[in-house]
C-alpha cells in the first residue's frame, strides 16, 4: 500500500508539472466558483500570479461585467457535468486594469469541463484553453479595413454618379448656350453668353476632373499616349 501511495504521489506531481508548464492557458475552479489552479501560462498572458489569483471568485476578479451572465451559465452546467467548447472571453491584463486601459484585451478561447474525483462526483471546473488575440486582432483589422473600402467604394459610386448627373445637362446648357450666342450680335448679350460659355466650360473640366479622380481610387484610370 505504501508503495501505491507514492507512485500516486509521483503521478500527481507529475500532472501538476505538466499543468504548470503547458503552453496553454489552465484555470481551476472549485464548487464555490473560486479559483484552485492557474498555470504559468495564465500568469505569463494575464499579469497575475498564481499567488494573487487563487482564493478569488472568477467570474468577480477575472471577467468583464458584460460576460458575467454568460460565463457563470458556461460554468453553472460544467458542475452539474455538461462540458462546454470553444467559448472565447476578454480578459484585461492586471497592468492594463491599474491604467484603466481597455484597448486592447487578451481573447482566450476556453474548453470547460467538469472536474471530477476519483469517485466521478464533480467538484468543479477545469477550463482549458488557447490564447487567440493575434487572430482576433487581424480579423478586426481585416473587417476594418473592408469597411473603410466599403466607405470608400460608395464615396466613389457617389461622385461618379453625381457627376454623371451633372454633366448631362450641362452639356445641354453649353449646346442651347452656343445655339443662341449665334443669333446675337456683337453686344452685352453676346458678352453674357460668352461669359456663360466660359464658366459652363470651367464647371464641365472639373466635373471630369472629379470623375478622372472616381476612376483613379477604382483603379480603372488608364493614361492615353500620344
Amino acid at each position: 500500500r505504501k508503495k501505491a501511495e507514492v507512485e500516486l504521489e509521483v503521478i500527481a506531481s507529475e500532472l501538476r508539472q505538466l499543468i504548470e508548464t503547458a503552453n496553454a492557458p489552465i484555470i481551476g475552479i472549485d464548487l464555490e466558483g473560486r479559483i484552485t489552479e492557474w498555470n504559468n501560462k495564465v500568469e505569463e498572458l494575464l499579469g497575475y500570479s498564481a499567488l494573487d489569483a487563487k482564493g478569488e471568485v472568477f467570474v468577480e476578479k477575472f471577467v468583464m461585467s458584460h460576460d458575467r451572465r454568460s460565463v457563470q451559465e458556461i460554468m453553472d452546467m460544467a458542475l452539474k457535468g455538461q462540458s462546454t467548447a470553444s467559448f472565447e472571453i476578454a480578459f484585461y491584463t492586471k497592468q492594463a486594469k491599474m491604467d484603466e486601459d481597455w484597448s486592447n484585451p487578451i481573447h482566450i478561447l476556453l474548453n470547460a469541463n467538469p472536474r471530477r474525483d476519483v469517485r466521478g462526483n464533480v467538484i468543479g471546473v477545469v477550463g482549458v484553453g488557447q490564447d487567440v488575440t493575434h487572430f482576433k486582432r487581424m480579423m478586426d483589422a481585416e473587417v476594418a479595413l473592408s469597411k473603410a473600402q466599403a466607405a470608400n467604394d460608395a464615396k466613389s459610386q457617389f461622385l461618379a454618379n453625381m457627376s454623371h448627373e451633372m454633366r448631362t445637362p450641362l452639356n445641354g446648357i453649353i449646346g442651347m448656350n452656343e445655339l443662341l450666342s449665334d443669333t446675337l450680335g456683337e453686344d452685352d448679350q453676346l458678352e453674357l453668353s460668352r461669359q456663360i460659355r466660359t464658366s459652363a466650360n470651367g464647371l464641365l473640366t472639373l466635373i471630369s476632373d472629379i470623375l478622372d479622380l472616381t476612376r483613379v481610387e477604382a483603379g480603372k484610370f488608364e493614361l492615353e499616349s500620344r
